[in-house]
Parts: structure tokens; sequence; C-alpha cells
């Protein structure tokens, strides 16, 4: 019944989320799903950790939930005024086929990278004992700042690409590729190095029982280090024909985390689990630059962004 009732809503933001990056605002965009909501969820577990001791299953719903209504009306508000603007425009729905499936492609990805968290968070509780879920899941929102950064500069660049790609500019796409890449390395770097040298503090900020969950925290970051190490490969793959074989990697990332996990919480508890979220994760990431290397012969890791700088140094 609750994710009966949370489905929709998640749906619709999605949806709003993407038409407000087509309205030429990322950062609007990715905002509520992936900063606002950690944010709301970790403040709220926070404040019902330190005014209770008995935290059950009920809370976490409510909270969940009421963080999506917030989340929705928030991203309701940012693509009010593309609304605005076509409000008196008729819809085209002759190549309705087109649109779903397109549509179909650009879904499944979704699994691993906006469910991914809640996927092993769900999955852990048959897993592992309480207090390992309570660290896997506030760790997961905790890294998911990280990811928040990284996505916002993809999708800032993400229409100067796409044109460049259009316009077959070799040199044009290579800078934008690198640029991205090394602009997320500094603050990638300084929050993962935070995050790992004082894990155990932080997690203790919500309770003194998950100082232990340090490792796991800096482990996590791994995640959000592969997509900076291999590059920019989702985005790049979805502005071609390589959106066609995303969904396959999403899957195959999805189900490798779940397998994982399955072996390894059992066995390691959070610690096993962080390990199968970064794994996924590094599968993903790989094999997007392996696909883009191998049917386009174009690097896009951080070696090439570094050689770009490099050779910009030099000429």
């Amino acid at each position: 019944m609750f994710i009966g009732v949370v489905a929709p809503f998640i749906a619709v933001t999605r949806i709003l989320s993407g038409q407000t990056l087509a309205d030429g605002r990322p950062v609007q965009s990715n905002l509520p799903m992936l900063l606002l909501l950690p944010v709301l969820q970790l403040t709220a577990v926070y404040f019902v950790s330190v005014s209770t001791d008995a935290l059950s299953l009920n809370f976490f719903l409510v909270i969940y939930l009421a963080s999506i209504l917030v989340v929705f009306l928030l991203q309701w508000r940012f693509a009010a005024p593309l609304h605005e603007r076509i409000s008196n425009q008729h819809p085209d729905f002759t190549r309705w086929r087109n649109w779903l499936m397109t549509g179909g492609f650009l879904v499944v990805p979704a699994l691993l990278t906006d469910f991914s968290r809640d996927i092993l968070s769900a999955f852990s509780v048959l897993l592992m004992g309480a207090q390992d879920v309570a660290i896997l899941a506030i760790a997961l929102k905790l890294t998911s700042f990280l990811r928040f950064g990284v996505v916002a500069i993809n999708q800032i660049f993400a229409a100067k690409l796409a044109g460049a790609i259009a316009q077959d500019d070799q040199l044009e796409i290579n800078r934008l590729l690198a640029v991205s890449t090394l602009l997320k390395l500094g603050p990638v770097a300084a929050l993962a190095a935070i995050m790992s040298f004082f894990g155990a503090e932080i997690m203790s900020f919500f309770s003194p029982d998950l100082a232990m969950g340090g490792p796991v925290l800096a482990l996590l970051t791994l995640e959000t280090v592969a997509l900076v190490i291999f590059g920019p490969s989702a985005p790049f793959m979805s502005l071609g024909k390589g959106h066609r074989v995303l969904p396959l990697f999403a899957i195959g990332s999805v189900v490798a985390m779940c397998a994982l996990a399955f072996v390894l919480g059992p066995m390691y508890g959070a610690v096993g689990a962080a390990w199968a979220f970064c794994a996924a994760w590094g599968i993903w990431a790989a094999s997007g630059t392996i696909y883009v290397w191998w049917t386009e012969g174009r690097d896009i890791s951080i070696i090439s962004a570094i050689r770009w700088a490099m050779s910009q140094r030099r000429g």
C-alpha cells in the first residue's frame, strides 16, 4: 500500500524534473530529488532519533512520504514557468509510439541512477540486523550529496554537448567532456576525503551507536569517485545511439548489486552491502566508458581529461 501511494508522486516528480531540465535549468531539475530529499530525510531521522528510543518502520515510512510530498511540490513550482508558457499550445501526439519507446529506454536506467539507494536499503532489511540497516541507509543518504554535484555538472554541460554532437564538432566534444570531468575532480576529492577521515564523527551525529559506520561511509564515496574516474559515459551515451544500451547496463548493475548484497550482506553486514553498492556503480561507470571506447574509439575517462588539460597548457 505504501508503494502504491508513493510511486505516483515519484513518477510525476521525475516528469517535472525532466521538463525543468528541458527548460534550461539543470540545477533546479536535480535539486529537489538529489539534494533536498536526503536533507529532509536525514534531518527528520535525526530529530526523531533524539526524541525517542523506539524507532519503528512506521516512523521511516512517514518521513519518506512527507519528504517526497515536499519535493513533489517544489519540483512542481520549478516547472510552473514552462507550463505557463505552453499552456495555450496544443500538443502533437502523432508520434506517440516513438515517444513511448524513447521513454522506456530512459526510465529503465533510473532503477540504478535514481532508486539504487532505495532498492538496497529495502533489500538489506531481509539480510542484516537493524543497526546495520540503519548505518547503511544513513550512509547512502549522506553520499548522495556527492553524486548531486556530479549530476548537476553533467546536466549543465548536456545542452552544449548535444549541440556539439549534432554538429559533429570533435574538438568541442573533447573539450566539453574534459572540462566537465575536471570540474568534478576537486570538489569530489575534497568531500570524499572528509567523509572518509571523519566518517565516524559524521555517523555518530545521528547516534553514538552508529559511529562504527565510519568505514561504510568511506566505502560508499567510491560510487562518486568511480563516476569521476570513468567519465560522463551515461550522459554522453544518452545523447546518441547508446541510449538503447544503457537499460541493459542498468539492469545488469542492479542485478549485480542485489546478488552481491545477498552474499556479502549476511557475512559482513553494512560493509558487505556497501561493497555491493560500489561494485554495481563501478560496473555501470566502467561498462559505459568501455562501450564508448569500443564503438567510437573515444576515451572519456579522467585520463583523457588530464591529457586534454596538459595539451592546452602546452599550447
